[in-house]
């Protein structure tokens, strides 16, 4: 042990020798009690800067974050090297430190950082350090319990006793996959009906089946909002197959996923509150990265990683990758290079933690796609994606995506539209649209590609790819009223944006226009 930190009382660091080396700055101060009593040593830089600089833009408090790690460093001189950082994250090696809670006086006594994040997150510390655990080193007090469970959704399903093996086969099956869907989309722990919880379920989802006499299974489903006591959705499917597999039907994947994506839409309008719980979060991240704008994948970035630090879920990870894909198709942060590197180790960390999840495979395929041109790698995790859960939306738009740059366009079109037939009915239909009109008009089919693209913004009319190719598509086909309407919406969206932009800046994101050599770029100049 080469440095000690006496944790209850004033905080101060000092050498073993005595030699005094507690920093003057308050956020220094701050930065150090986070780090230390993390059970790892390390955070997530976005957490950081959340809690110690949340009245600060991003830009800055990264900055502001930057030099406390520098000056940390200084401070701590020939031990300086107990702190490391990359890209994501911060640490400090808590295995060269001895750290002393101990005897009289308040946990981080005298520390003001004035940060209402902080303050926030002290009073809780403070409070979890009550009798005798205050008696006890930092690190001893952490191993005498276990931790907690990460916090579930507490979704309950209800499989009522079907008349057949086989109708209750086919509603234990679904079940099953409704679980695994919440958990593979949102990071959702899902509890069974039997299942004591401390609280009551957020939603209650009961299913069942009745078999006929000629062998079609026909099965209902019911989702009801547990705290409100509503029934927020209900449907059936018909199987008329015995042999089919609950997996590899169509209807009823789609009813999995309709059910799943009904939470977590629920779960996004919920208001705000600092004891939300990871799910909760991610839920909203999702809704918020696929706003295309700036400010919704720094939100979306926030939420993820604030989930993540409570409850280190793979899919948000993988989710955090695919905000550096929107940031970089978007050229947000000034086409920053860091981009690329945040997305290799999200994603690496990602597949590290779980190689066999269907979307973590899917989002990572995103990645390589598009940040770092590997199409063979990207297709195969997207090929793995489809494999391992068929019924996922998600990984059929990304292997699409992945098809379309490796030229299989009539293949990236029907992998698109299962992609649709799996998002039908949800408030995400606009991405797989979208998908389809790029796929069409890869294949030259330009009216087919424009449906596809005006359908999509039916149901987004503010994203920003569809607006960008419907834009070019109407112009070209002389539609030229219902294009200036829609350069209007983009503008609204995107400040300095030209028409002309489309087809002659290189690295717009409109690269399936300027394809086509037989623009005429004054049309667009026409637009302005």
């Amino acid at each position: 042990m080469s440095v000690v930190a006496h944790m209850t009382g004033p905080f101060r660091l000092e050498t073993e020798q005595g030699v005094d080396l507690t920093p003057r700055s308050a956020k220094i101060c701050g930065l150090l009690l986070l780090l230390l009593t993390s059970p790892n040593g390390s955070r997530e830089r976005a957490w950081l800067q959340d809690k110690l600089w949340s009245d600060r833009g991003k830009d800055q408090g990264a900055g502001s974050l930057r030099q406390a790690i520098y000056q940390c460093k200084k401070m701590l001189g020939a031990d300086g090297s107990l702190f490391t950082s990359t890209k994501l994250r911060v640490s400090l090696n808590l295995a060269e430190i001895r750290i002393i809670e101990g005897g009289f006086g308040e946990f981080a006594e005298g520390i003001d950082v004035r940060d209402p994040e902080f303050e926030n997150w002290l009073t809780l510390e403070r409070s979890g350090r009550s009798g005798d655990q205050r008696t006890a080193p930092l690190w001893q007090q952490r191993c005498a319990e276990p931790s907690p469970l990460p916090p579930t959704i507490a979704l309950a399903i209800e499989t009522l006793p079907g008349p057949s093996p086989l109708a209750e086969w086919f509603t234990e099956v679904t079940a099953d996959q409704c679980s695994s869907m919440l958990y593979q989309v949102i990071g959702a722990n899902v509890v069974g009906p039997a299942t004591e919880t401390q609280n009551e379920p957020e939603f209650q989802l009961t299913l069942n089946a009745v078999q006929s006499e000629n062998g079609w299974v026909f099965m209902r489903a019911r989702l009801r909002e547990a705290p409100f006591g509503l029934q927020i959705w209900s449907g059936h499917r018909v199987i008329k197959s015995l042999l089919d597999d609950p997996l590899q039907n169509a209807d009823v994947s789609q009813m999995v996923f309709e059910i799943a994506e009904t939470i977590r839409h629920r779960f996004s309008q919920r208001p705000d509150d600092k004891k939300s719980a990871p799910p909760l979060m991610s839920s909203k991240a999702i809704s918020n990265m696929f706003t295309m704008t700036e400010q919704g994948a720094n939100d979306a970035d926030h939420l993820l990683a604030s989930a993540y630090e409570h409850d280190p879920h793979a899919t948000h990870l993988a989710w955090r990758a695919q905000v550096r894909v929107i940031q970089f198709f978007e050229r947000y942060k000034n086409g920053d290079v860091g981009i690329l590197e945040e997305s290799r180790e999200l994603s690496s960390r990602a597949l590290e933690k779980e190689p066999n999840n269907s979307m973590v495979l899917a989002l990572v395929a995103n990645s390589l796609n598009y940040l770092e041109g590997r199409f063979k790698d990207a297709l195969s995790h997207a090929n793995r994606a489809v494999e391992l859960n068929p019924g996922n939306p998600f990984a059929w738009w990304t292997l699409a995506a992945a098809q379309l740059n490796n030229h299989e366009l009539e293949l990236a079109y029907e992998s698109s539209q299962r992609s649709r037939e799996l998002l039908r009915g949800s408030t995400l239909e606009f991405l797989p649209e979208s998908l389809l009109g790029g796929s069409a008009l890869a294949l030259g089919m330009e009216q087919v590609a424009l449906r596809h693209f005006e359908r999509s913004l039916s149901f987004r009319p503010t994203f920003k790819p569809s607006l960008r190719y419907a834009i070019g598509l109407n112009a070209k086909h002389g539609n030229m009223e219902r294009a200036r309407k829609l350069v209007a919406a983009l503008s609204d969206q995107e400040e300095g944006f030209k028409p002309d932009q489309l087809v002659e800046d290189g690295k717009y994101p409109t690269s399936l226009l300027r394809r086509d050599e037989s623009v005429d770029f004054q049309l667009f100049r026409d637009l302005i």
